[in-house]
C-alpha cells in the first residue's frame, strides 16, 4: 500500500501559495505512486527493508543521491512539461529542467548532510 498522507499536502501547500492549481499536488502524487518501482530498481534486497526512511544515515550517500536525483527529476520534468504543455522551445525546457534538478538535488543533499552530521551536538 502506498502512503500518500504526507506527500500530497506538501504539493497542495506549494500550489496554494504559488497559484498553480494542483500542478505540484499532481507531481507529488506521481512521485508517491512511482516510489515503490524506483526503490525496487535502485536498491538491492539487502540494502532496503520496508519501512525504512530513505536517508544518508540509513542507506548511504550514493543510494540517497541516486534516489533523490530520480525523484526530483520526475517531479521537475512533470511540473515543467505540464506548465509549458508543448515542445516548442524544447532545449530551453531541458536546460531549465536540468539546471533546477541539479540545484534542488544539491540543496536536498546538503540539508540531509547537515541533519545527519556526526558533529551535531545535543542540547540538554
Amino acid at each position: 500500500m502506498v502512503d500518500i498522507s504526507h506527500r500530497i499536502p506538501d504539493g497542495f501547500l506549494v500550489d496554494l501559495f504559488s497559484y498553480t492549481i494542483g500542478l505540484h499536488t499532481a507531481a507529488c502524487t506521481l512521485i508517491v505512486f512511482i516510489r515503490p518501482f524506483v526503490v525496487r530498481i535502485i536498491a538491492s534486497k539487502e540494502q532496503y527493508e520496508p519501512g525504512i526512511q530513505p536517508g544518508i544515515k540509513g542507506l548511504g550517500f550514493r543510494w540517497f543521491l541516486t534516489y533523490t536525483l530520480v525523484m526530483v527529476s520526475v517531479h521537475h520534468l512533470f511540473v515543467y512539461l505540464m506548465e509549458q504543455f508543448r515542445f516548442i522551445g524544447f532545449f530551453t525546457f531541458m536546460y531549465r529542467s536540468i539546471l533546477n534538478i541539479l540545484i534542488t538535488t544539491m540543496a536536498i543533499a546538503l540539508v540531509q548532510i547537515l541533519l545527519t552530521s556526526p558533529f551535531k551536538t545535543k542540547r540538554n
